[in-house]
């Protein structure tokens, strides 16, 4: 029996910055510049099941998304997560053409 430390419900944090740069419709490149890297580099990143906290924190800053959420979305959580935010600030007035 072959001993090994699989865990499949690690969460791949490369996949969840994916996942929310394109529901904020923002291009590699455009993550790249604000990194100050390549757009190569972002795209290895999104392939990554971890990455470092500090890389973490600053993709959090340019995604406007709190780095928990990065580290704890599942499937679709981030479209159920942007589509809540849309929802709360349209119910306090936020899009009110008052």
């Amino acid at each position: 029996m072959i001993n090994e430390k699989v865990n499949i419900n690690k969460t791949h944090l490369g996949r969840n910055i994916k996942k929310i740069r394109l529901c904020k419709n923002i291009s590699q490149d455009y993550l790249a510049e604000k990194l100050q890297n390549t757009q190569q580099y972002i795209s290895k990143l999104e392939n990554k099941v971890e990455i470092d906290d500090e890389t973490l924190e600053k993709l959090a800053i340019i995604l406007d998304t709190p780095v928990n959420t990065i580290k704890e979305m599942v499937d679709d959580s981030p479209i159920n997560y942007y589509n809540t935010l849309h929802d709360n600030a349209t119910l306090n007035g936020a899009n009110s053409n008052s």
